[in-house]
């Protein structure tokens, strides 16, 4: 992570399962361009530490675009978009974005009528500001989840969350049980 701007890497599928990457161009503002077409239906970046300490609802947006726009049958449903950021003990992080199922989440926010006329991009600032918002609560804390915290604001949802263990060989599946700000974040071994 550096102080400013995003760094990222775009994945790639073709026919025969072939998987290969590209790097993204660093960007010196808090968010890089991700690729969406058939071929791409994942995409790695980071967050600067002045930006959110977890996945924006921006970062949701692009899990959509990856998926909406992977329309070759080898990459549909296999969408995911993730995180490396850097913990409050400077500890890096690697997260992972999925759709569990079937779901509207998306749409259904993108066609609220308080939306009615905004662009995507407007609303996605508009829903930034209120994860943000939530974020920001979380760090008066003593001792912040923004687990919880992301887990809380998309409870309910087809957003699935996925943490790697520090060497990458395995991920945990993370959830709650109920939107609480006492909820206790569950992790089940994926491997």
């Amino acid at each position: 992570n550096s102080s400013t701007g995003e760094g990222g890497i775009y994945v790639k599928k073709d026919a025969q399962g072939n998987i290969t990457t590209e790097i993204a161009p660093y960007t010196a503002d808090e968010q890089v361009p991700i690729k969406s077409s058939a071929l791409y239906y994942s995409a790695i970046h980071t967050h600067p530490k002045s930006a959110y300490p977890m996945f924006s609802w921006t970062d949701i947006y692009n899990l959509y675009l990856l998926e909406m726009n992977a329309a070759l049958p080898f990459n549909r449903n296999h969408s995911s978009f993730l995180l490396v950021c850097e913990d409050e003990n400077g500890v890096k992080q690697t997260y992972a974005i999925v759709f569990e199922d079937i779901g509207s989440y998306v749409e259904e926010t993108l066609n609220k009528p308080e939306f009615a006329g905004c662009t995507p991009k407007e609303i996605c600032e508009r829903m930034d500001k209120l994860l943000k918002d939530k974020y920001d609560d979380e760090s008066d804390k003593s001792n912040p989840n923004y687990e919880r915290t992301f887990l809380q604001f998309n409870f309910g949802t087809n957003i699935g969350l996925y943490k790697a263990n520090s060497d990458l060989t395995n991920w945990s599946k993370l959830s709650i049980n109920e939107n609480s700000d006492t909820a206790i974040v569950n992790s089940v071994n994926c491997n």
